[in-house]
């Protein structure tokens, strides 16, 4: 069996388990690898309903276990765009996010997903803007979704 994590407390808190061992997505599913650690250890798990599981590359609830490449900030955006493209990036994305979430990934409080840093790219390429823009750091991480 893979081994995900080196310590327990890198699982998120209420991280769902899934129980089907003979799924064939079991070997690289997260959600299957967690049951198989907190099997014994935990004394409370959340479980996904077995019946909404799908046994097969199709499920719904599958969560591969390869680490994904996650931006942390994009403060140096501001630095290589005109003004008038930052203030157009800035609204579209303080509009979709907040004012506060907004801030917090520009500082790189909170990681960005594949998935954002493409919408990011998409939204500096409608500004008008380099789309090929650094982020400030990458961090290859498990994607616990």
């Amino acid at each position: 069996m893979m081994k995900i994590s080196q310590k327990q407390s890198d699982i998120p808190v209420g991280y769902s388990v899934c129980m089907h061992e003979d799924c064939p997505m079991a070997k690289t599913c997260l959600h299957q690898l967690v049951y198989g650690q907190w099997e014994k250890m935990a004394k409370v798990v959340e479980l996904i309903n077995p019946a909404h599981c799908t046994k097969s590359e199709e499920c719904p609830h599958y969560a591969c276990c390869q680490p994904k490449r996650f931006a942390k900030g994009f403060s140096k955006f501001k630095a290589q765009m005109f003004p008038s493209q930052y203030d157009k990036f800035m609204s579209i994305l303080i509009c979709r996010w907040g004012r506060n979430k907004y801030f917090r990934y520009r500082k790189g409080e909170v990681l960005l997903t594949p998935e954002e840093q493409y919408m990011i790219r998409c939204t500096l390429e409608q500004c008008g803007a380099n789309p090929d823009l650094d982020f400030d750091e990458y961090i290859e991480a498990i994607h616990w979704k």
